[in-house]
């Protein structure tokens, strides 16, 4: 048996009562339900709405919006993958930052609390020379002199590696902000869209 034009319109009607959108999905869908609709009544002997009901429950059980989303998430695939590498690449990035300046914070401070500790010696040293020789003076030897150029040498060191982790936790920053978190508002954004849609 072949549908008339009432039962094709019946089908028509509740394909466009669903919600459907896109004009080809919605030819496709009246197409393949006529036609699912047809072979039921064919090979059982049903009537049309008996055979319209299965067909429904066969080729959408979930509804014909169910092939609107998938057709949606199909074809906005290739953007998201895009956006996904790029908050992964900028994660790891920005992680790897964060672990620089970590590191680099934390060998400015050793630096800083060695040459501390390095200047008091010296000075301890120096101090208990002068007091058993009677040297001249802690300032004029130039033994200490070189020390004193090696401490300045190891502090502009220090600080070079404070400047260097601040860029890096900059960086970090800057990384995070462009990359996840933009990411993060787009998954959220179509998250948010397709639960709409299925409301």
């Amino acid at each position: 048996m072949i549908l008339n034009q009432t039962q094709i319109d019946s089908i028509s009607d509740y394909v466009l009562n669903e919600g459907v959108t896109d004009d080809l999905l919605k030819e496709d869908l009246i197409d393949h339900l006529s036609c699912k609709t047809e072979e039921i009544i064919n090979s059982k002997g049903l009537d049309f709405e008996t055979a319209f009901e299965m067909a429904k429950l066969k080729c959408s059980p979930n509804g014909p919006q169910e092939f609107e989303r998938d057709l949606k998430l199909l074809t906005t695939f290739k953007p998201n993958t895009i956006m996904r590498k790029i908050a992964f690449i900028g994660g790891y990035a920005s992680a790897l930052c964060f672990m620089l300046a970590v590191l680099f914070f934390a060998l400015s401070s050793l630096q800083l609390k060695k040459n501390e500790l390095r200047l008091r010696s010296v000075q301890m040293e120096y101090g208990l020379k002068q007091d058993s020789q009677g040297s001249p003076g802690l300032r004029g030897s130039l033994e200490y002199q070189d020390f004193e150029r090696q401490y300045h040498d190891a502090n502009a060191t220090s600080l070079s590696q404070y400047i260097m982790a601040e860029r890096l936790l900059i960086a970090c920053c800057i990384l995070f902000i462009t990359t996840i978190l933009p990411y993060q508002f787009y998954s959220k954004y179509r998250k948010g869209d397709l639960e709409l849609a299925q409301v």
